[in-house]
């Protein structure tokens, strides 16, 4: 696996994921009988493909999992990550054979934003008709004493929040699976088993004085993934480092950048040197993100922060997704160094 995810950097995208935009129809309220008969398990690829639109890429490094070549190897990965739901966006649709479904209800990317900004989307922003569940990701990792319900996330994602009223939905299970309806389905139809929804069994935050923007998730049983290693001396944190970050980037279901790299090591005094900056395509909902090394698949850091995600079009009122370039001096994302938070928090 050493130089596995260096290669992938240089994988070109396939056609495998992604359909024409389909017709705008609303979710429909399913009787326990329809449900029986007219959802069926697909592999996760195909599920997406039947209800999501095609995405317009140009220099966006988002990349959904099903659009590698190498994408099994790919999916195990991504198996590690999850997003952070409301609870109460989790409503159950019936049984078939093999489990039972639960639909995870949200707006389009589109619908939300306007919801919040009072301003629509421009028309070519990517991923505008697609649903929008999380509003946070978090990551599974493997720990000393093996344990198998650990995760970690940005620490202000659960502030102010009770745990009781939260979920943690794993999109990609370890079966690849995913469902979909026969006849047809909607944009904004996220259909999951219900060993993908897991409770928070507590959580653990920095007490120190330097209150680092981590939380440590236990949840109330295990998820069957392999779970990420860590950089636990921060060796890998360095000028330059190729990273892949996958997350759920303004609460869109999971993509994945590889065209990161760690930009700023050494900052300067106080708690910034418990951080490092990236140039990874982040945005809000990818807090919690783990910033993962190419070579090695290790995870260095936690994506806490970054720069603003839109500017305004001032000629067609309406918002576009904001990037920036290496040519001027810019803040970069911020990422919490994995070495820098144990010995914060016990994992």
């Amino acid at each position: 696996m050493k130089n596995y995810y260096r290669n992938l950097f240089l994988i070109f995208l396939t056609l495998g994921c992604s359909t024409e935009k389909g017709s705008d129809v609303t979710t429909l309220k399913l009787q326990q009988e329809e449900i029986l008969s007219s959802y069926h398990s697909v592999d996760y690829c195909q599920s997406k493909e039947l209800r999501l639109q095609k995405a317009i890429y140009g220099k966006d490094g988002r990349m959904d999992p099903c659009q590698f070549s190498s994408k099994n190897e790919v999916m195990k990965t991504a198996q590690n990550v999850a997003m952070i739901v409301n609870a109460n966006q989790i409503e159950k649709i019936g049984t078939t054979t093999h489990s039972e479904l639960f639909r995870i209800n949200a707006k389009t990317y589109a619908e939300f934003f306007r919801s919040r900004m009072g301003k629509p989307l421009c028309e070519n922003v990517p991923y505008r008709n697609d649903p929008v569940p999380s509003f946070c990701t978090a990551f599974k990792i493997k720990t000393d004493n093996n344990e198998e319900t650990t995760l970690l996330t940005a620490g202000h994602c659960l502030k102010g929040k009770n745990i009781k009223d939260l979920r943690i939905v794993f999109s990609i299970s370890p079966e690849n699976s995913g469902y979909t309806k026969s006849a047809k389905t909607t944009p904004n139809e996220i259909i999951v088993s219900k060993n993908q929804i897991l409770k928070l069994d507590s959580v653990t935050t920095d007490e120190s004085l330097n209150r680092l923007d981590v939380a440590a998730i236990k949840t109330d049983r295990n998820w069957e993934s392999e779970g990420f290693n860590l950089d636990k001396e921060g060796t890998l944190i360095r000028e330059n480092e190729n990273l892949m970050l996958i997350g759920h980037p303004l609460g869109l279901e999971m993509k994945i950048d590889l065209g990161g790299e760690v930009k700023t090591v050494n900052m300067s005094s106080s708690n910034k040197r418990f951080y490092f900056e990236a140039n990874v395509d982040a945005f809000h909902g990818n807090s919690g993100s783990p910033m993962i090394s190419i070579d090695t698949g290790d995870v260095i850091g936690i994506l806490v922060s970054g720069n603003g995600d839109f500017k305004m079009d001032w000629a067609n009122n309406c918002y576009s997704e904001r990037s920036y370039s290496d040519d001027f001096e810019v803040q970069f994302e911020k990422g919490l160094r994995i070495d820098s938070i144990l010995d914060h928090i016990n994992i």
